[in-house]
């Protein structure tokens, strides 16, 4: 393995302090995302029922707005990396690596056969943990570090989660 230089430290470190702040606070620094016919993740979580036209243009207007969010995966995201077929529900160009969240019905089979894919094209397994409807593993090659995450509660969204995390290692 090679060494890390400081610019890998420090490149890591921030995705790292990124997605722990994302976890730590719930999501809640992320921008309520609209669903259709079933109004904001804001407004579900909150249980204000308010699902009007206003507030759903708004959030959208505030996600197109925003040139590091997208609801799709990046243009700049690497052909190399598997990537679950799923709806984006957030997709961020990190400048240093991408971040992206997926919606999905059933967060931990989806995770498996995820992992499943990076493992058959020859990808260092680095962690794997799962339990209580949460997973996680990180995965390794020559050029990238993938963080894979899942959770089927407690999302921030009404709907479970599968998010990657990448980290480009020049």
């Amino acid at each position: 393995m090679t060494p890390l230089r400081p610019t890998h430290s420090l490149a890591i470190l921030t995705v790292l302090g990124l997605s722990a702040a994302l976890v730590l606070s719930g999501c809640s620094l992320l921008p309520s995302i609209p669903f259709p016919g079933g109004g904001s993740s804001e407004n579900q979580q909150s249980g204000d029922g308010d699902t009007g036209n206003d507030s759903d243009s708004s959030l959208e207007d505030g996600i197109e707005d925003n040139p590091f969010l997208e609801q799709t995966v990046p243009d700049t995201f690497p052909a190399s990396i598997p990537r679950p077929d799923l709806e984006v529900l957030l997709g961020m160009d990190l400048g240093a690596g991408w971040s992206i969240a997926y919606k999905t019905d059933q967060a931990i089979s989806d995770f498996d056969a995820l992992t499943q894919s990076f493992s058959s094209e020859g990808w260092e397994e680095l962690s794997k943990v799962s339990g209580d409807g949460q997973a996680f593993a990180v995965y390794d090659s020559s050029e990238y570090q993938v963080q894979i995450n899942a959770a089927t509660e407690d999302t921030g969204y009404d709907t479970p989660i599968l998010s990657m995390t990448v980290v480009r290692k020049d």
